[in-house]
């Protein structure tokens, strides 16, 4: 127990000290740091990290996202990363999705340097605005259709039914009109 715990803290990068703080005497990283090494401990295929350098300074920030891009190789386990930062969407990610009302609208290699679905590139074109949280227009779906249709500029009569996830180039796009793109 005791040397898995030492493991545990030397993969993410903490003194064994730290281990017997409680958390108020740790900082933002260090708090992230053990969350880590909590669910890591599981030996996981898959870790999901949802906003995990949201509320840290961009040192930290970055500090986590070498952490956790080290554990991807040194465990063998792959990440998916949940944000709303686009900068970090484009570091991390080996693959994006972009998600519109609980949809995946578009997934791939690129999505975000070259943007096929109207969503997409509403969320990509404000150069001003790192964040991805603040693009997503509110309103009242039209029962049956696609899920941007009363936002969508490009909307014609065939958007009233709820595309499928189609095969568009070098990805996956819900949207009729994408070969228009």
């Amino acid at each position: 127990m005791e040397e898995e715990l030492k493991r545990l803290l030397g993969l993410v990068e903490l003194k064994r000290e730290q281990a017997t703080r409680y958390p108020h005497q740790l900082s933002g990283g260090e708090l992230q740091r053990a969350v880590i090494a909590r669910a890591i401990a599981l030996e996981p295929a898959l870790l999901i990290c949802d906003e995990p350098t949201s509320m840290l300074d961009v040192s930290t920030q970055a500090s986590i996202v070498h952490l956790l891009k080290k554990l991807q190789q040194d465990i063998s386990c792959a990440l998916l990363f949940i944000t709303h930062d686009k900068g970090l969407a484009r570091v991390v990610g080996d693959r994006t999705a972009v998600m519109f009302a609980g949809q995946i609208v578009e997934e791939g290699r690129g999505v975000l340097d070259r943007p096929y679905h109207p969503f997409t590139r509403r969320l990509t074109s404000s150069p001003d605005s790192d964040s991805l949280l603040s693009s997503e227009p509110r309103g009242t779906k039209v029962s049956g259709s696609c899920v941007y249709y009363q936002f969508c500029p490009e909307k014609t009569e065939k958007c009233l039914l709820s595309p499928e996830m189609k095969e568009y180039k070098d990805r996956r796009v819900r949207c009729h009109n994408v070969s228009h793109a």
